[in-house]
């Protein structure tokens, strides 16, 4: 199973989704802190059932 992209709508009340194509690869999700890097990590493992 590969994950290639990610939408999130709603994240932090922002009416513009959050869109992030990956990489074959790796991939390397970086900001500052308090951004919302958990959160996405968080979703990808409730999607795929970690």
């Amino acid at each position: 199973m590969k994950i290639l992209s990610l939408e999130v709508v709603g994240l932090f009340g922002r009416e513009d989704p959050l869109r992030l194509k990956f990489n074959q690869d790796m991939n390397i999700i970086t900001g500052r802190n308090q951004r919302g890097q958990a959160r996405i990590n968080s979703g990808e493992r409730r999607i795929v059932g970690l």
